[in-house]
């Protein structure tokens, strides 16, 4: 992350205090720090915008005008501190109108990304509710949740900070833009060996606790296999670094892994790009996975549902339809498996909290698993 970064804040919650479907601007209030934290960003370069879901435009609550009437007395407020705004995004949906703006989906973002011409994956996500967490890694972004809400949030969603203050989470992100460079001085001291060795020192102590997943992978290996030997197939999701080991590990099976054979019947659901467009477009990117097992999965095949939060909402929503249509659904996630677990008929939760660390042990589990895969239905000819 480097100086000239965008933030993408929540609304209710996370800059003004929420009152619950608030639609009069009388009743707008600064939280503590928003102000002195907001013009901290900006004096550092980072560019500001607002994402809010407002479903009770949708609901009938309150008309669209008032909620522009609440947003220019934020503005005011804020501009008391020197603050501008680059936009205010809105999603005006109801939830069941499945729509591809609403949080988690990405619409929102992704329209504040070309209004503002902005790189996503040089950006920060804050908000106190998961699914702004989520949304940040929809989009390649960090998430940052702030437990300055009504709900104060127990589930941090795989948050790469979670901030009790709003000033907590300003600092936080200063510090991201000081190590990226900019007008800050390079630190040198990022560059030193030792840093890469505390890298192979976190992975080896996780590689350490690997082996206590032994049985379930085995157990994983026989659910493909029995399914591949069956004609069945295998279908595998996920966000991210995680939809590039679904698209690795299918790669694996479709061509070979360890010697020729025959070819595995394997997909990654968001290698589709028309069906990824298409459907995030018309249903929402939460849907975009689910769909897609619902035209081609069928009794008896597998998900690999791919998450190191084991939290992402399209996932989930995948896994259950894989459990409606008769799937078997295995799940590789972080330490504890998040909501994930609950949907799993295997679940390889590998022992870390730490995405990088996580990511490295999901792509040896998954060579682990296509190998004895392999082995199983083709045999070593060597």
């Amino acid at each position: 992350m480097s100086e000239g970064c965008v933030v993408l804040l929540d609304h209710d919650g996370t800059l003004i205090e929420d009152r619950h479907y608030l639609h009069d601007p009388a009743g707008v209030v600064l939280l503590p720090g928003v102000g002195e934290g907001l013009k901290a960003l900006a004096e550092a370069g980072c560019r500001l915008g607002v994402l809010t879901n407002q479903s009770g435009i949708g609901r009938g609550y309150y008309a669209e005008a008032d909620m522009h009437a609440v947003n220019r007395r934020m503005e005011e407020l804020l501009a008391a501190f020197g603050v501008r705004l680059e936009g205010i995004w809105f999603c005006p949906h109801a939830p069941e109108e499945q729509c591809r703006c609403r949080k988690p989906n990405p619409g929102m973002a992704l329209d504040a990304a070309r209004s503002m011409g902005a790189d996503l994956s040089n950006a920060v996500v804050v908000g106190d509710k998961p699914c702004d967490v989520e949304l940040a890694h929809n989009v390649g972004a960090k998430g940052v949740l702030v437990r300055t809400g009504r709900e104060k949030a127990a589930d941090t969603a795989g948050a790469e900070h979670v901030a009790e203050s709003f000033a907590d989470a300003v600092r936080w992100i200063l510090a991201q833009v000081s190590r990226g460079g900019g007008r800050q001085p390079m630190n040198e001291a990022a560059l030193k060996a030792d840093v890469f060795l505390e890298n192979v020192s976190e992975h080896t102590q996780c590689l350490t606790a690997l082996p206590a997943l032994a049985p379930r992978v085995a157990e994983a290996a026989g659910l493909i296999a029995r399914s591949l030997a069956a004609g069945g197939k295998i279908l595998f999701c996920g966000n991210g670094g995680s939809a590039a080991d679904a698209q690795h590990l299918a790669a694996e099976l479709t061509g070979r892994y360890g010697f020729d054979r025959r070819p595995l019947a394997a997909v990654a659901l968001h290698c589709d790009t028309s069906a990824l467009t298409a459907i995030s477009n018309d249903y929402g990117y939460g849907h975009v996975f689910e769909r897609q097992v619902q035209a081609l999965g069928n009794a008896g095949d597998v998900l690999v549902g791919i998450s190191t939060s084991g939290n992402s909402g399209n996932v989930l929503a995948a896994m259950q339809a894989a459990r409606d249509q008769g799937l078997s659904c295995i799940a590789l996630t972080g330490q504890g498996g998040g909501k994930m677990a609950a949907l799993a008929d295997v679940l390889l939760n590998v022992p870390s909290s730490h995405t990088p660390r996580i990511q490295e042990m999901h792509i040896l589990v998954g060579h682990a698993l296509c190998g004895m895969v392999e082995q199983a239905l083709c045999g070593n000819p060597r």
